[in-house]
């Protein structure tokens, strides 16, 4: 496909090129033929533009002109393709899913993306009926168009669903296990994006697996994600703008009914961050659907993996990340090393020298930054050494710690308790959660309360405004509905918590947490 668009390129520009010397070699004699070969090369792309319109690919079909012709089910629907890729085509229900921006929403017209099949005994049609309308209003509501693949006078009907989210499809084979005995997946990973003419980013030899603890064993597990070539080597991809990298994390959202929890506190943080030059950012997230070998999966947060590169770390810097321990242990046995200048064991000895001169060692404002957050979170899974990533950050010839949060859906309500995920607004709104660093070094000296309440007034006007919650909430919350997302990933896996665990009352369990929490920092501290 390339290499004919390369063909088409070069036949344009030699009919340019010869129609411009025309015009300048024979001005009196050729005049005409150079503005008409200018025309032809202006004709062309502009129905090269047309030719990506789903309306011209797709003509619109009556239901009479289905009369006489025999509805069949087994036509390959997975010849189906989007813009020359393998479409993301859920083969079990028969839907095709079209990821669009919002502005192309118009009408059937302004559609983007152009739909064919492999197969030239195909032809495809689009249902001339009511749904289309109003597409903005079938999309919020997920209502199908109705794409009608053709073979002769036989025809199989399609759902043909548009959303305004990204699509991912991933194909794969199992070609061995990893290190925790699970499936190791190779194949071709597709991002249709939802801009523009659909643009795609391509990785032809990915490879995939199950990623997590309690959520690996899920039906909907969480997954990593390494971008290769066709080499095998690792590629760098720039997927919806959150940078260039090989290694990325599909989070499931599994424990989240509302599908909004990480994704708020991203972005809270970072927009706050981004202004503090004491603060790294928090891992971006976007909103994807996917559909994996041949099987919708439902909404999915497509995140960057934290390590040096995006952190943008400095040779000498050293990353770690806590592992899944509670008690007070050494500090091989609490952190994994991810980034380190020379050995494990020397990241461990500078880790062992922090811990023992928190004070001088730690990077205070960002200590009480993030433990504002903690707390505000109620995030009883990030306060030890789980789920938080750990910069050494060299600086004259001294280390300074910062810290990360990382992986905060068990927050706001929701809790672990009696083995299983619950939600429970009244026992977690009276929680106080602090890691426990802080929790140390506040046990030494009042003064690192008084930074914290001091902090948190401030923060209050900006950070932990009600408005600023609102917006950060609702924005969100629009992109997940009105791309009918929300409720296909409720149709598909259903809820953990019986209905409580709404968007709306996320909302109001955040209103009436600052609000304990305005009460909380007026009282003086209680070393425990």
């Amino acid at each position: 496909m390339l290499e004919k668009r390369k063909r088409k390129g070069f036949a344009l520009l030699t009919l340019l090129t010869l129609g411009v010397l025309a015009a300048i070699l024979f001005p009196k004699m050729n005049q005409a033929v150079a503005d008409w070969m200018i025309r032809q090369e202006t004709e062309q792309i502009l129905r090269e533009r047309e030719n990506n319109r789903l309306m011209l690919t797709l003509p619109l079909m009556d239901a009479h002109e289905l009369e006489g012709l025999t509805q069949v089910s087994d036509l390959e629907i997975s010849a189906l393709e989007l813009n020359g890729y393998p479409a993301p085509v859920d083969e079990q229900t028969g839907t095709v899913y079209l990821p669009q921006a919002a502005g192309n929403l118009g009408g059937y017209d302004q559609l983007q993306g152009k739909i064919t099949a492999s197969s030239r005994d195909y032809q495809l049609y689009v249902l001339r009926e009511p749904v289309l309308e109003n597409l903005t209003q079938a999309v919020e509501q997920g209502e199908a168009l109705t794409l009608i693949v053709r073979e002769g006078s036989r025809y199989q009907v399609v759902s043909l669903v548009i959303t305004t989210l990204p699509v991912i499809r991933m194909e794969g084979v199992v070609i061995g296990l990893n290190e925790k005995s699970r499936e190791i997946y190779q194949g071709t990973f597709l991002l249709f994006d939802n801009t523009g003419a659909v643009e795609v980013v391509t990785s032809a030899n990915a490879q995939w697996h199950r990623r997590g603890e309690t959520s690996a064993v899920r039906p909907k597990p969480p997954w990593k994600i390494t971008l290769k070539d066709e080499e095998g080597e690792n590629t760098n991809r720039n997927l919806l703008g959150m940078g260039s990298d090989d290694d990325w994390i599909l989070s499931s959202m599994i424990f989240d009914d509302t599908k909004l929890r990480e994704k708020i506190v991203v972005d809270m943080w970072n927009d706050y961050a981004a202004a503090e030059d004491w603060n790294y950012p928090m891992s971006p997230s976007e909103y994807v659907e996917v559909v994996m070998d041949g099987r919708y999966q439902g909404l999915f947060s497509l995140r960057r993996r934290v390590d040096a590169k995006f952190l943008d770390l400095q040779q000498e810097d050293i990353l770690l990340k806590g592992v899944n321990i509670w008690n007070k242990v050494p500090p091989e046995e609490a952190y994994d090393v991810i980034e380190t200048p020379s050995t494990e064991q020397q990241a461990y000895d500078v880790m062992r020298d922090i811990e023992g001169n928190l004070e001088d060692a730690v990077n205070i404002s960002n200590m009480v930054d993030v433990n504002l957050l903690l707390n505000f979170l109620v995030a009883p899974d990030n306060v030890s050494y789980k789920n938080m990533f750990y910069v050494l950050d060299r600086q004259q010839n001294e280390y300074r710690m910062y810290y990360i949060p990382w992986d905060t859906d068990m927050s706001l309500g929701t809790i672990w308790r009696d083995d299983a995920f619950v939600y429970d607004r009244a026992f977690t709104m009276q929680k106080i959660t602090f890691h426990q660093d802080f929790l140390q070094l506040m046990d030494t000296s009042e003064a690192y309360w008084q930074m914290l309440v001091s902090r948190w007034q401030e923060l209050r006007t900006s950070m932990y405004a009600q408005q600023t919650i609102q917006a950060v909430l609702q924005e969100n919350y629009s992109r997940i509905t009105d791309s009918g997302a929300y409720a296909r990933d409720q149709e598909r896996w259903g809820t953990m918590y019986d209905g409580v665990d709404t968007p709306e009352e996320l909302y109001r369990y955040m209103i009436d947490r600052i609000a304990f929490l305005d009460e909380y920092y007026q009282q003086p501290y209680q070393p425990g």
